[in-house]
């Protein structure tokens, strides 16, 4: 039971990541929206129950925390997923250049045994050529 809530959770925190990494400004504006619905509850609060404005402002202060944390951890993971990208980047950079400077050197190599090929060609004339002729 626990498992398949925790696979669940973990599922709904992936795309959870995912949208908040790809739409970031959509994630931006919901929670200035978020935050805009909860002072326009406070105020509405205040104005409507005078008796007990203590319990009203700290209930408004307890959700604009939860409200604040939760938009933390969300800006938390699209860094990490951001940096995650960056170092799959940075590694697949790092390998096109290994392979690059591998391609560089095979490169010299082939031309030095062309260069070595094309000099031995040189030396050989054409009665050379004849007297291997049968």
């Amino acid at each position: 039971m626990f498992t398949r809530l925790f696979e669940n959770s973990e599922l709904f925190f992936k795309n959870l990541n995912r949208f908040i990494s790809r739409n970031n400004n959509l994630a931006e504006l919901l929670f200035l929206i978020l935050y805009s619905l909860e002072q326009v509850f406070l105020v509405y609060f205040t104005l409507k129950a005078q008796k007990n404005l203590e319990y009203i402002i700290s209930i408004f202060i307890i959700i604009f925390l939860f409200t604040f944390a939760l938009q933390k951890i969300c800006l938390e993971l699209r860094t990490k997923y951001l940096e995650e990208i960056l170092n799959n980047t940075i590694l697949e950079k790092n390998l096109i250049i290994n392979e690059t400077q591998n391609i560089y050197k095979t490169n010299e190599e082939m031309n030095e045994i062309i260069e070595e090929l094309s000099k031995d060609l040189n030396k050989i004339t054409p009665n050379k050529i004849k007297e291997v002729k049968p």
